[in-house]
């Protein structure tokens, strides 16, 4: 007969083969190679060999040996276990020997406050003192700390205390970041019972939202019922389709109706469109000059349909306010640029334009058009970033990207230039500037160049810079650094490496022929002595490569485009400033004005950082010539009132920002006198990549694994909150030696099914088929719906010694990868990492991936990448209604004649159906496939019914596109009567 499978058991641990795999590293422990010989004897993400692994270890010869060594034991002791498990007729692949007990496949109320209480008491009396106030709803301990302040005692700091809000039923509920609209996902609601009883009937119910699909149309909430163990989770399962994008409120509710517990609880599903999300911004310099301006505000013809759009239109008073609000806290440095925030040279990024923004509002006195705080939140800003660079500094002063990457002589020079400037308003120890400072004098070269052996700032892929040329710029950056240092540290030596620098750049700029490095050095040496000869010489070149707009009245550097340019023109805009010539600088300023991004950033850190202190040095200078009354006079064809924003220099410097839709043109008119901007940020959903170059970097996403969902592999979990589970009360059999030694960091949990769903691994490779790689480059890799990345594979892909990338951040479902410099060869670097499903997911759609240079930006290349093929993730998991309700928009064929529709039918569908916009009959020719919507080119024979569009004729050919989800089989050939209503796609045109 048939006999239901027993649990495979693991065999007992071997004590002897524990001894054999601790003796592979017993020769090098206690000693600086025991890291060495761990790391090695670790499993590889991407199962690479031991000598290919042995090329990333940068450490000594000693380690690269203990390395090498200890992998390769290792190694054999793994082939070994695999053919012992083998002849024992146990199943074995490739993933057992990474397995991963879940940890976080329940995490409870994650979205709750970390920190909730902060009050000041004044006790009176002596003795005790009572305060109240209700804990958040966090099923969690919190920690309770009391610093009291006395004239007596002074400051006193209390033993904190903890306390535990605790329920013995309650629910909890998981939701991934976000989830694309028509994706589909099992909505995963965890019952806990901490009852010693058995509770029989648990009923628990989902809300129907409007724009979900989760049940029949006529209820109000689905039902399901269940039994929960005493001291158990049980899991509960919700299919649900989102229809519209938009923030939904997804309510559980678990109520036992014998005895009574119940619980509730409401959490938010972030839903967002299909495709990618594109930023198009532009700005306007606004005077009296400028009569009248349009705005195209067209809607985008790659705009996927029924997603959300937005136009923000911001007006300042002049060239600064634009950036200097986004300068004065965290919240706001993070609108001014776009960029992570791991390494050094990003904390400076946050103190730099504090820094300038500060000079900028002590020197035009506008404090009193801010609140009080804002200034100390500023000033605590940079205090911060002060904070967090020295964690990067090393013994010998010098800065390195990262904690484990070698110093860089630039960014060396760059913190010590925003220390110093920074010491006006925060405590700097001077020390730590001064250590920097010894550290570049050291770095001089005999010929008085610097030279840097670990750039992070590579600028000889712009216009073809040779090694001296790039020498010039670094040496010109050193010397600016230098000179400001000098109110710190105003040594013989300081003097006499800038003398010698100096020098060094008066030779070679007679021989440079590149336009930012003639910039850079014109600025250092006009730094240095503005009145010299050579200042004046490279004054003299630094004018003859500028490139002057007459239309508009313009002047810049460089092709005008990029960051490069902007960071140029930034730097000649300063070298003018220096000798006082307005008229030249005028024209310089209206430029960099132009460029700037909605909010008052650039396109990468430098360029911002140069751009902001040139625009700032600028403003000081201009503050006395002449106030500013503007009248902005902002109108939509078909609106009846305009808007009127009136702008001046008293004005208190609020956000003056408004927002329009798509679709529409934006008429300008101004007049008055003065100077001010207008910024403006276009936000929408495209189905396409845009200003894909992928010219000489290169980026392929690929996933592999399969997903098959199954009731043991997402309920069979154990939820229990404490420490490990002891060898001789654990009814499983333990892990086996390598798998114990593969994961001894991981916490022990026992599954009771072998029926696990299988992980998936993400690879990415990249690499650069150009002639200069970028010295720092990042991956901002965007998770499939519903995917976490195991943080545990990232960590080691930073950590060991075998390094393969420098940093990793993980947010708001995107993982951004370091790799520093690409391999220019044709192999590409490529890094492997787990990922985890926190829901059940069904027809996920594409997610999109960039690599670009982090230094230029718009040097990338942009991918789409898919779940793996014949996934369970690729495939429905919605049932019955749900499905039903998710296929209602999708278009469907109907039969021409059928006998069976009765003549009621046909009247209430003629009379009470939405009516048509539009009905042709078409031929189809053509059918194309973007990302997740089908296309498909169609040629008009009839037209019986149009709307306003006038470029339908007979004869002309019409795009009409699906979701890919909902199939529409027709041929291509075939005539159709097609009708429906009309949408608000666009062609190219805007019709």
């Amino acid at each position: 007969g048939y006999k239901c499978l027993q649990v495979t058991r693991r065999r007992k641990r071997s004590l002897d083969f524990q001894k054999k795999m601790s003796g592979i590293g017993i020769r090098y422990r206690n000693t600086d190679l025991q890291k060495c010989c761990e790391d090695g004897m670790k499993l590889n993400p991407m199962r690479f060999s031991c000598a290919k692994r042995l090329k990333k270890v940068a450490g000594s010869p000693e380690c690269r040996r203990a390395f090498q060594d200890c992998c390769e034991k290792a190694t054999a002791l793994r082939k070994k276990e695999k053919r012992n498990r083998v002849g024992l007729a146990r199943h074995y692949d490739d993933h057992e020997e990474m397995e991963i007990f879940d940890e976080t496949s329940v995490n409870l109320r994650t979205y709750f406050p970390e920190s909730w209480w902060w009050n000041f008491e004044e006790v009176k009396s002596p003795g005790k003192h009572s305060v109240e106030n209700f804990a958040p709803d966090s099923i969690t301990t919190w920690e309770v700390q009391a610093i009291s302040i006395s004239p007596e005692k002074g400051f006193c700091i209390a033993d904190p205390h903890t306390f535990a809000v605790f329920k013995d039923f309650f629910v909890s509920l998981r939701l991934p970041y976000s989830v694309r609209r028509q994706e589909q996902l099992e909505i995963k609601a965890v019952i806990y019972n901490y009852l010693p009883n058995d509770l029989q009937v648990v009923t628990v119910t989902m809300d129907a939202v409007k724009g979900l699909c989760t049940a029949e149309a006529t209820q109000k909430s689905v039902k399901l019922t269940l039994l929960a163990k005493g001291n158990s989770a049980t899991p509960a399962y919700f299919s649900v389709v989102p229809l519209t994008v938009g923030e939904f409120p997804i309510t559980i509710t678990a109520f036992d109706t014998v005895l009574g517990y119940s619980d509730s609880i409401r959490k938010y599903l972030n839903v967002v469109a299909e495709g990618v999300l594109q930023r198009e911004e532009k700005t306007i310099c606004l005077n009296s000059d400028l009569k009248s301006h349009t705005v195209d505000l067209n809607r985008p013809s790659d705009m996927v349909p029924g997603s959300d759009s937005h136009v923000f239109v911001s007006l300042k008073g002049n060239i600064m306010d634009e950036s200097v609000e986004n300068c004065l806290s965290l919240t706001g440095v993070e609108k001014l640029i776009q960029v992570p925030k791991g390494c050094a040279e990003q904390t400076m990024v946050k103190m730099a334009p504090a820094v300038y923004a500060i000079e900028y509002l002590d020197a035009s006195e506008q404090w009193t058009n801010f609140s009080s705080q804002q200034k100390e939140e500023a000033i605590s800003m940079i205090e911060k970033g002060y904070i967090r660079v020295l964690e990067f500094q090393k013994a010998d002063g010098s800065y390195g990207a990262f904690k484990t990457i070698p110093s860089s002589v630039w960014l060396t020079a760059f913190i010590v230039k925003v220390l110093t400037r920074s010491r006006e308003y925060i405590s700097i120890q001077d020390s730590h500037i001064r250590n920097s400072v010894s550290y570049l004098i050291n770095q001089n070269q005999t010929d008085g160049s610097f030279h840097d052996h670990h750039p992070v700032l590579d600028r000889s892929m712009q216009g073809g810079i040779k090694s001296e040329e790039e020498d010039l710029a670094l040496t010109a950056f050193v010397t600016i650094a230098l000179q400001q240092s000098l109110k710190v540290y105003n040594s013989p030596d300081v003097v006499q490496v800038i003398r010698r620098a100096v020098a060094y750049m008066k030779n070679q700029l007679s021989k440079n022929a590149n336009c930012y490095s003639t910039t850079i050095t014109a600025y250092a040496l006009t730094l240095v002595q503005s009145d010299s000869e050579e200042a004046q010489t490279a004054k003299e070149k630094l004018r003859s490569c500028s490139v002057f707009d007459a239309a508009k009245q313009q002047r810049y550097w460089g092709n005008g485009h990029d960051a490069v340019s902007v960071e140029t023109t930034a730097y000649a805009l300063l070298q003018t400033l220096l000798l006082k010539d307005m008229e030249y600088a005028r024209p310089i300023a209206a430029w960099l004005t132009e460029r700037r991004n909605y909010g008052g950033g650039y396109c990468s850190t430098q360029d911002t950082v140069v751009a902001l202190e040139a625009l700032s040095q600028y403003s000081i200078q201009t503050l006395n010539t002449g106030s500013t009354n503007l009248t902005v006079n902002l109108g939509i064809p078909g609106r009846q009132n305009d808007y009127i924003i009136t702008l001046t220099d008293t004005d208190e410097v609020i956000q003056k920002q408004l927002q329009f839709e798509l679709g529409r043109k934006l008429e300008v008119s101004v007049h008055g006198r003065g100077n001010g901007t207008m910024s403006i940020l276009k936000v929408y959903w495209s189905s396409e990549l845009k200003n894909n170059t992928c010219n000489d970097l290169i980026l392929t996403v690929e996933m592999e694994g399969r997903v098959k969902y199954s009731e043991a592999a997402y309920s069979d979990e154990n939820y229990d909150y404490g420490d490990f589970i002891s060898e001789e009360n654990s009814e499983s059999e333990p892990l086996s030696e390598i798998d114990w030694f593969d994961i001894h960091s991981r916490r022990k949990r026992d599954v009771t099914s072998p029926s696990k769903a299988e992980s998936l691994q993400y690879k990415v490779c990249v690499r650069s088929t150009g002639s200069s790689a970028p010295k720092m480059s990042l991956v901002d890799l965007s998770l499939l719906s519903g995917l976490e990345p195991d943080t545990k594979d990232l960590e080691q892909l930073v950590m060991s010694s075998d390094q393969y990338i420098q940093h990793y951040e993980y947010k708001e479902g995107k993982v951004l990868l370091y790799f520093g410099e690409l391999t220019s060869g044709p192999e590409p670097d490529c890094i492997s990492f787990g990922a985890k499903q926190i829901n059940p997911m069904g027809l996920v759609q594409p997610a999109n991936a960039i690599l670009y240079d982090f230094y230029n930006p718009e040097r990338k290349c942009s991918v789409f990448y898919s779940a793996p093929k014949h996934s369970a993730m690729l495939s429905k998991v919605c049932h019955a209604s749900v499905c039903q309700c998710a296929e209602g928009p999708c278009l469907r064929e109907r039969s021409t004649f059928n006998k069976a529709i009765k003549q009621n039918t046909r009247f209430s569908f003629t009379c009470y159906q939405p009516t048509a916009d539009y009905v042709y009959e078409v031929e189809f020719v053509n059918s194309t496939q973007k990302t997740v919507f089908d296309y498909y080119e169609a040629k008009i024979h009839r037209i019986l019914k149009t709307t306003t569009d006038e470029s339908v004729q007979v004869g002309s050919h019409r795009q009409f596109l699906t979701r890919s989800t909902c199939k529409l089989n027709v041929a291509i050939g075939k005539r159709y009567l097609l009708m429906g209503k009309d949408g608000q796609t666009v062609d190219g045109n805007n019709k």
